[in-house]
């Protein structure tokens, strides 16, 4: 069985400490490309930061989103934009994986994504869903996120404080390229 090649798409709108957080956390996971959409601007300031940990990171420009637009649905037609000239470029099947992602997320697997990929690429499983946990600095605090500083150091407590708010606590965390989530609406 042929290995899977798996990638990982978010959307930045701004430059945010997370970035280089959420770029080494996810090729430490195993990603084998990451696309980021960004606009202009946040491109500017991301690239430097993104280059320097991984080569394997391409940007595809968007544009700001516009005053009526609701932020999921601008977010999944510049997702899927990319999505599509990237499978094409680089060659990928649509049973390749993806992970789609805010920026925000940080998924744990309890094993690498190649070996996870290959499990569910045995068990013909094409997408697999999971929960989401909220992390907050001590004393349940939200401190402003620091670049060089262990992201799980600065926020060490695990809570379901989304479901507590009435958001919806599972979403897909991982599935093959031909289908699209909808970001848990």
């Amino acid at each position: 069985m042929a290995s899977r090649t798996t990638i990982a798409i978010a959307s930045v709108s701004s430059y945010s400490a997370l970035v280089p957080h959420f770029i080494r956390h996810y090729f430490r996971l195993g990603v084998d490309k990451m696309i980021l959409c960004a606009t202009d601007q946040c491109q500017r300031g991301c690239e430097e930061t993104a280059r320097a940990i991984s080569s394997q990171v391409v940007f595809h420009r968007i544009d700001e989103k516009r005053p009526n637009e609701e932020f999921d649905a601008w977010k999944d037609r510049n997702e899927k934009d990319a999505e599509v000239r990237y499978v094409k470029e680089w060659g990928l099947s649509e049973e390749d994986y993806k992970l789609c992602l805010d920026i925000d997320e940080f998924h744990e697997y309890p094993i690498r994504l190649k070996e996870l990929t290959e499990r569910m690429t045995k068990a013909n499983e094409w997408a697999l869903s999971g929960h989401l946990v909220d992390r907050f600095g001590i004393h349940y605090s939200t401190p402003e996120v620091k670049e060089d500083e262990d992201l799980f150091r600065q926020f060490p407590f695990e809570c379901r404080f989304s479901e507590e708010c009435g958001a919806w606590p599972t979403k897909v965390m991982i599935c093959e390229i031909h289908w699209q989530p909808n970001h848990g609406r």
